[in-house]
């Protein structure tokens, strides 16, 4: 089986990458690896925030036919009953930009919940990071949480006819403000400018506590997330094709 999982940045699936061979594609300017993973090859992909580079990397990432397309990575939780560290299947995403809907493979959620994800009903996509907990309780009539990437690898892979799926982990829950203002430190590519938010960091020293609490707390779902995707992954490999 060849499976292609899309992240936003290096630092989302740095947990994974890590417990696994994966080698640089060359040519890919270090946003394409690829790894075996039992009898299937795994190919990852870094699209960045809100899928800019999606458009650039994607005939290279389903390059030699994929058979399985998976979107994964952190989002934020809109409901009380989504806790820090729990890894979400949607059954569809949501655009918040224009109402339109993507639907994962049935199939699919069926394995991932076999291995430890919980399904919820929808995730929302944002053209914004979501800081302020008031609107993600807003947001939470509309999804169970919320990311920025998600629609458009589920809408890409429909388009192409393949399975897909969208798999989150919680890094903040309904109520925790994010410390900084990440919006402000995205490249237009989607990458991050590292040093624009140890800038704002530093200009702020009585948030330090705050900060260091939610980076060990987005460390420790990222732990999660590539624990799920272990078993995901095996399982898928072990399967000749989806049920």
């Amino acid at each position: 089986m060849k499976i292609a999982v899309f992240f936003a940045l290096d630092a989302e699936c740095s947990p994974w990458r890590a417990g696994h061979r994966f080698q640089s594609l060359a040519g890919t300017d270090g946003s394409l690896f690829e790894t075996t993973f039992g009898q299937s090859r795994v190919r990852l992909a870094l699209i960045g925030v809100g899928a800019r580079r999606l458009d650039s990397i994607v005939a290279s990432a389903l390059d030699g036919g994929i058979d399985v397309v998976i979107g994964a990575g952190v989002s934020g939780g809109l409901q009380d009953r989504q806790k820090l560290g729990d890894v979400l299947v949607a059954r569809q995403v949501l655009s918040e930009r224009d109402g339109r809907t993507a639907r994962a493979d049935d199939r699919l959620i069926d394995v991932a919940a076999s291995c430890g994800a919980r399904i919820v009903e929808t995730f929302l996509t944002s053209d914004h990071i979501v800081r302020d907990a008031a609107r993600k309780r807003e947001l939470g009539a509309r999804g169970e949480a919320v990311d920025m990437e998600s629609f458009a690898i589920l809408a890409m892979a429909a388009e192409r006819g393949l399975p897909g799926l969208a798999v989150r982990v919680v890094g903040d829950e309904v109520d925790v403000e994010l410390p900084l203002d990440f919006e402000s430190a995205i490249r237009p590519d989607g990458t991050i400018r590292a040093m624009k938010l140890f800038t704002q960091a530093v200009a702020h020293p009585r948030d330090w506590p705050a900060l260091v609490a939610f980076g060990q707390a987005q460390r420790r779902a990222l732990d999660r997330l590539a624990r799920f995707l272990d078993r995901f992954v095996a399982d898928l490999s072990s399967r000749a094709s989806l049920p």
